[in-house]
């Protein structure tokens, strides 16, 4: 480094002495100018940075500018000006090229980032070598690595000649250890003890020290005294001391409290244009209230967000706290300049690559020659997100004119085809998959069309269906179905039974408002139940009423969904409620279902979300059968319900000698629900589409409702990777059961490709 330090002063006093050897050049006219010394910078080249042509006079001035235009380029160690007769002589020396250049020692740093920013500054391979400037770079990376905690980091620099003037460049690097921090101190805190604020801090002591961090924490013990009254808090200064060592770093935070104010009037000035009763509901600052920064400020963006949402985007709040010393008193005065009415003149989409403009446009509930609305924006991001077509969205407004704007809604696609399928591994009954195609936005329409074709061992399944959400203007949805199955129910381990279906449905949504709807419909079922030699519940109900049924089937559901994404969600509600009737009309049976589930997201923090869920489905049998026909019956267990249980294995069995089976019955009655934190996958810089979860499941069947009872509730707890993969959403679970009785069948490990979060 000495030998850097040592050229580039050689280098500069050689600069000094050629320009001021030339104050004395004597004036002539210049015939001819000729380079020498040049061998890989073309004679033109040079001479197009000298500022004299042929026939022109030279003279000292003339000569010291013609020497700073040769060492402005960098190309030259040297460059000096000699005169014969009347021609002009520049010899020159090139500086070296660099051959080679890489960085060795370091870890923190990655070589690929650290060439990166080298390039950047002028220094790579091919490029003239410069030592004053990569003399410049090492102290930057030294700098660097000091406001990462190495301050014990060295830097050097080995340059070694190549033949044809060229070099080779290691940058040698030391990290050494970081620095931890000795001891946090405070000078001048009276209010708050030293431990009390050093609660406050990221930083502790004993761990390692970044200057990045510390700016933080000086914030955070500024908005604490600040939002309890502190109005004239000042950190006076921050002294970070080495220890000879430079392995420990000392700190000393200098502050002064002030007195504590209180608030005394609080008024709004200006031209208001919206009512002031208006307003003043929305202010957070109270008088008697103790000084708050932060509530100063979420009052003032309140007033802001009231105003964008009366089309006033370009209103101004400027808040002003008045101080009276005396009284310990702070008036609080917000000046308020609303300006022009902001009307948005056109709305462009962006990144719609597959998805047709009119149905985005058709969500959005900011219309075009509309005035803006900052609530009416934020409900149409709301809305897009809730589609689950697109991975991003944001609608920003560009200003056009004072009184103008244009919306730029920009849209990321992701997939809304899922090749479904469900996958399951257990000892006894080894694996199952089904399979299914479903495209919630067929050709980009918005509509949804979905075929499910499933050959597996307990299952043969086409189900056809189409949905057109906005069947109407206004919203209303219609949908319509075909429908075709042969389920092996001894292969779902509910019974030794088959049952046949063909039927047909028709269905409606009607929007309530943007987060409630009602849905109806009614199916025509037509079953055939082929019983198993050995099932006696079976043979026993067939006997009694038959194995053909034609079912009329009426449902109606309530949904309410006010969370902000489809897929990944960190707040709002979802809420459903359904009611399928199957009326004793052909049959003298039928039965009558109610399920109602919740699920509610609270953002624990900017990354962690906490889930809360809980359902319950009820089932009565009509005419001539009290109870659901067994066949209609509910089951728990499995990645949709109880994770860490086999799927539809909870619950009463049936006695395999009565029944010749001793699989689960399933019940009248099913109650469950999930708690779960919920997280970005770390670790992964974009993990829009990857969540990971923690999670405690409960529930049971039971046979009949006033069965149901906590203690029988089976519990398991686990974790969960849902992926929104090119083929649908992927869920890996692994879940250990904690409650589970001795007949329960334990599956940790599930898979579901198609389930959705």
């Amino acid at each position: 480094m000495n030998r850097v330090l040592l050229r580039t002063a050689l280098a500069i006093s050689l600069l000094l002495a050629t320009l001021a050897a030339q104050a004395g050049f004597a004036p002539f006219k210049v015939s001819d100018i000729e380079v020498h010394g040049n061998a890989r910078i073309g004679t033109e080249t040079v001479l197009n940075y000298v500022p004299l042509s042929k026939g022109q006079m030279v003279d000292a001035a003339a000569a010291r500018q013609i020497l700073k235009s040769l060492y402005a380029t960098g190309f030259f160690k040297t460059a000096a000006l000699f005169r014969e007769g009347n021609r002009l002589i520049i010899k020159v020396v090139e500086r070296p090229t660099i051959a080679e250049i890489s960085a060795e020692g370091n870890e923190l740093i990655k070589s690929e980032d650290l060439l990166k920013g080298l390039e950047t500054a002028g220094i790579a391979k091919g490029r003239v070598y410069d030592e004053t400037r990569m003399a410049r770079v090492a102290q930057e990376l030294r700098q660097r690595y000091q406001n990462m905690g190495y301050y014990g980091a060295t830097v050097d620099l080995n340059v070694t000649p190549l033949p044809r003037n060229r070099v080779k460049v290691v940058i040698q690097v030391h990290e050494g250890k970081p620095a931890t921090i000795g001891r946090i101190a405070f000078v001048g805190n009276r209010a708050y003890a030293d431990f009390q604020l050093r609660r406050l801090m990221q930083l502790a002591e004993g761990e390692q020290y970044a200057k990045e961090q510390l700016q933080g924490d000086l914030d955070r013990i500024r908005d604490y005294y600040m939002n309890r009254g502190f109005a004239e808090f000042r950190i006076r200064s921050t002294q970070v001391r080495l220890s000879p060592d430079r392995q420990k770093v000392y700190l000393t935070i200098n502050l002064t409290e002030g007195p504590v104010y209180h608030i005394g009037k609080v008024s709004l000035e200006g031209d208001l244009k919206l009512p002031r009763k208006q307003l003043e509901s929305l202010l957070l600052v109270k008088p008697g209230q103790r000084f708050s920064r932060q509530n100063i400020v979420d009052s003032m963006n309140a007033l802001l967000d009231r105003y964008s949402e009366n089309a006033y985007a370009n209103a101004e709040v400027v808040p002003e706290p008045r101080l009276d010393h005396g009284r310990r008193i702070a008036d609080v005065v917000f000046h308020i300049a609303p300006h022009q009415r902001v009307y948005v003149r056109r709305i462009v989409i962006e990144g719609n690559t597959r998805t047709r403009d009119h149905v985005i446009r058709r969500e959005l509930r900011q219309m075009e020659a509309a005035p803006y609305s900052l609530e009416y924006v934020r409900l149409s991001k709301k809305r897009l997100q809730k589609l689950g077509f697109f991975k991003m969205v944001d609608i920003q407004p560009k200003p056009v004119a004072p009184d103008l704007v244009d919306l730029h809604v920009k849209v990321e696609e992701q997939p809304t085809g899922s090749l479904t399928a469900a996958i399951g591994y257990s000892q006894l009954y080894g694996v199952t998959l089904s399979l299914g195609i479903s495209e919630r936005n067929a050709l980009g329409s918005g509509n949804t069309v979905s075929l499910k074709l499933d050959t597996s061992g307990y299952n043969k399944t086409a189900d056809l269906t189409l949905v057109n959400p906005y069947f109407t203007p206004n919203g209303v949805s219609l949908g319509a179905g075909l429908f075709w199955s042969e389920i092996d129910a001894s292969q779902l381990t509910i019974g030794n039974y088959s049952m046949n279906t063909l039927g047909g449905q028709l269905f409606s949504t009607i929007p309530l408002n943007e987060d409630d709807s009602f849905t109806y419909g009614f199916k025509l079922s037509k079953d055939t139940l082929v019983c198993g030699s050995s099932f006696t519940t079976c043979n026993t109900f067939a006997d009694r009423f038959g194995k053909d049924y034609l079912f009329p089937i009426f449902n109606a559901g309530w949904n309410h969904n006010s969370t902000n994404a489809f897929y990944f969600p960190t707040e709002g509600s979802r809420v459903s409620v359904g009611l399928n009737v199957a009326p004793p009309v052909g049959n003298d049976f039928g039965y009558a279902k109610l399920s109602v589930s919740g699920r509610r997201f609270w953002p624990m923090t900017r990354a962690l979300t906490f889930k809360a869920a809980a359902g319950i489905k009820y089932g009565v049998g009509l005419g001539d059968l009290p109870d659901l026909p067994f066949f209609e019956r509910f089951y728990a267990g499995g990645i949709r319900s109880v994770r860490g249980f086999e799927p539809n294995s909870l619950g009463e069995h049936y006695d395999l000698t009565a029944d010749g089976t001793d699989v689960a019955k399933g019940g009248d009655f099913v109650f469950n629900g999930t708690f779960a934190v919920i997280s970005p996958f770390p670790g992964i810089e974009d993990s829009s589409n990857l969540r990971l979860s923690f999670f405690v499941d409960y529930g049971q069947v039971f046979p009949k409702v006033d069965q149901f009872s906590f203690d029988g509730l089976r519990v398991s707890a686990g974790v969960m990777l849902n992926w929104i993969s090119p083929v649908g959403p992927l869920a890996l679970s692994f879940a250990k059961p904690l409650r589970y009785g001795d007949n329960d069948r334990q599956q940790p490990f599930q898979f579901s490709l198609g389930m959705p979060f």
